[in-house]
């Protein structure tokens, strides 16, 4: 992969720190191409059929970096490169995004001892960049509650068939994510954050499994870990989310089908967004001060438009450039080099990294600031929502007879009438926002409440919650012990709700027999009686 998108930049940057570089590929027009305009030595080599000849060229490092690794098998050829290049003498390392590529090479550390050579995998962004960056974010930390990478590379950006591949094969899929202690499925390009670097970037950017995803939570015993990708294209970006719904759906076929479409697509769009790229990792724990509250620690990198590509082939660099601390051994590429190290590798590319440190707030600990703590303890853990919290209990559920309260019911999902039953209740934190699913023995519907910003300014004691189109304003007044959600104000499709129009909230939080209890009436206006009204207990 020596003339490929990535591939190429290393070699580049390697030629820059006057190795002597052989660039090889199936394709010796390519790699003569390449280096008749950067330099180097070209050579067709492909690794189906000339890897016993490797030990001919008398290489000290051997790169991978073609893939996709996700292809490279199950059995014991899956490290065919990697065994070829420890038995002809050399290093071993490859830029794979493959989690549980990355993860099993550690089945040849005994060979690359015994040669007394290392083969690492994941020496690119993730995990070896965004690893280091963890690890330095670490200090202070007494336990993760999250880690979370997230990569939005520029509009020009290459779109390789590597790169395409690996994100069309999780599109609307079940992937295993580490949340809250355990391992989830969740579905591949959903739950879009809208994610900022510096002023240059914000966009959307949704669920991704990469290497982190798969090695984080073992490493660093974090709760949760997640990682997200958004592409700077916003209708592409919307487009490959909504193609995944329909994959989720079973209404189309896996989307590496359409891997040549979508990558003209893809690059026929390059023009639209911005060119700026950037990475961003972020850590959530406990200082070791626990009354100091939860620390948000994050690490940005910016890079100038055109100079993000170079950001895989980053890790690399610095590695052959302090090759002699490198221990023999195969293993991920995770905590080799302190993070100064990778950035020192950028310091002649375009690219601009920082660290900055903050508080974390829980969404109603921001919105009820010194109320907060007025709250019983057993409530507060049931909105100490930092990635995701499930919450189960009982419910008595009683709904109102009218027509037009029946209607109103089924226009909102509301449960039906029932004298007892399970309920479960998903709160999963999205950026500054929170999604919470409600399940009454079956009987599902969503919610998603926000803070309230007025002129920049939060509003205090209030938050927003959204059901479909219609947004209300909840006022949260809280008394000896016992909140309310009381309904102020409301929106449909952006219109504002006349007052006389607006449901009646009867809703309280408490806490009984050591249990946070709810009880939640919402009536019609113009007294047309009860809609729903929903009780019971969690925790």
């Amino acid at each position: 992969g020596g003339y490929g998108e990535f591939g190429g930049r290393l070699a580049r940057l390697l030629l820059r720190d006057n190795h002597s570089v052989i660039v090889a590929g199936r394709s010796l027009g390519k790699a003569s191409a390449f280096c008749q305009q950067y330099g180097g030595i070209p050579q067709q080599f492909d690794i189906r059929t000339d890897l016993a000849s490797l030990e001919k060229y008398k290489v000290d490092v051997v790169v991978d970096a073609a893939g996709p690794f996700q292809s490279y098998g199950e059995d014991a050829l899956r490290y065919r490169v990697a065994i070829a290049a420890l038995e002809s003498g050399a290093h071993y390392l490859d830029l794979s995004d493959d989690g549980k590529f990355t993860k099993d090479i550690v089945s040849i550390d005994s060979l690359a001892k015994e040669c007394h050579r290392f083969a690492l995998s994941g020496v690119s962004s993730t995990p070896a960049i965004s690893g280091a960056a963890v690890t330095a974010m670490l200090e202070g930390l007494e336990s993760i509650e999250k880690i979370e990478t997230t990569i939005l590379p520029g509009g020009r950006a290459p779109k390789g068939y590597s790169v395409m591949w690996a994100i069309l094969n999780q599109v609307g899929n079940p992937r295993p994510f580490w949340r809250s202690g355990k391992w989830v499925a969740c579905i591949g390009w959903s739950e879009p954050v809208r994610k900022a670097i510096a002023n240059h970037i914000k966009r959307d950017a949704n669920l991704i499994s990469t290497a982190d995803v798969v090695l984080f939570p073992e490493h660093f015993k974090a709760r949760t870990v997640l990682f997200r990708a958004g592409l700077s294209q916003t209708i592409m970006h919307k487009s490959v989310q909504w193609l995944g719904v329909l994959r989720q759906r079973r209404c189309i076929p896996a989307l590496t089908r359409f891997i040549s479409p979508l990558t003209w697509l893809a690059n026929t769009l390059s023009f639209i967004g911005s060119d700026h790229g950037g990475m961003l990792v972020e850590v959530i724990g406990h200082s070791n001060d626990r009354k100091a509250g939860l620390k948000h620690n994050t690490w940005t990198l910016l890079a100038e438009p055109g100079e993000g590509p170079y950001v895989p082939a980053v890790a690399a660099r610095a590695l052959l450039r302090n090759i002699d601390k490198v221990p023999s051994g195969a293993r991920a590429c995770i905590n080799e080099l302190p993070l100064n190290e990778y950035v020192e590798a950028m310091s002649d590319i375009g690219i601009h990294a920082e660290t900055q440190h903050s508080e974390f707030k829980y969404l109603f600990q921001a919105a009820l600031q010194e109320q907060w703590l007025s709250l019983p303890e057993a409530m507060r853990i049931t909105h100490a929502v930092v990635d995701r919290k499930i919450l189960s209990g009982t419910a008595k559920i009683t709904r109102g007879t009218s027509l037009m309260t029946e209607l109103i019911a089924a226009l909102f999902r509301f449960p039906k009438a029932v004298e007892s039953t399970p309920v479960e209740v998903t709160k999963t934190r999205l950026g500054n926002k929170e999604v919470w699913w409600r399940d009454f023995g079956g009987q599902r519907f969503k919610s998603t409440l926000r803070p309230v910003v007025k002129n920049d300014i939060l509003s205090v004691q209030t938050v927003e919650e959204q059901f479909g189109l219609m947004k209300f304003v909840l006022q949260l007044p809280v008394h000896e012990g016992v909140m309310h959600m009381n309904v102020v104000s409301g929106r449909c499709l952006g219109i504002p709700i006349p007052s006389i129009l607006l449901p009646i909230s009867n809703t309280t939080e408490f806490v009984k027999d050591g249990r946070m209890n709810f009880s939640v009436e919402i009536r019609a206006p113009l007294n047309l009686g009860l809609i729903v009204l929903y009780e019971g207990s969690l925790s």
